[in-house]
């Protein structure tokens, strides 16, 4: 991402703001900030506030589809919860078309135990980074995150 912050000869000058956090592995195209807004209005609607959430990417048999890595104490019904998700994912033209030719497989919420122990385990071994310089994130463009995380068993 980068902003002009002033001209010079009629060329613009540009200043680099951060590389954007973007998911592509299909042509879905779908960003930090977008996803970040899903979960806030989905979340809201449905009226859970999570211990911990991580939207990701997960590739099975050379398909990609992406998964919600949720751990929470409120109730609520997954199926209308993956429901409201999906469609709400669906306005970013990109994702909606992807699903709608099959590039892209069906949007899941996987209940999770411990998230962050995992997310931190992860961060630390195979990116290997340190304790202190690991931010906990809410959207991942990194597939192979299901290897790290404990489901929660159906009660």
């Amino acid at each position: 991402i980068i902003k002009v912050i002033d001209h010079y000869n009629n060329v613009p000058v540009v200043k680099f703001i951060c590389r954007e956090n973007v998911s592509d592995y299909c042509g879905e195209k779908l960003n930090e900030d977008f996803v970040v807004n899903v979960q806030k209005e989905v979340f809201e609607k449905h009226k859970i506030k999570p211990l911990y959430v991580l939207f990701a990417p997960i590739c099975i048999d050379g398909k990609y589809s992406y998964r919600l890595y949720l751990e929470t104490t409120d109730k609520y019904n997954i199926k209308k919860l993956e429901k409201d998700f999906e469609t709400a994912l669906r306005d970013n033209f990109h994702y909606d078309y992807c699903r709608k030719i099959g590039q892209i497989l069906d949007f899941k919420i996987v209940k999770v135990k411990d998230g962050n122990k995992a997310y931190i385990k992860r961060c630390t071994k195979e990116f290997e980074q340190k304790l202190g310089n690991i931010k906990n994130n809410v959207f991942s463009k990194y597939v192979g995150w299901e290897k790290y995380f404990e489901m929660e068993e159906e009660k």
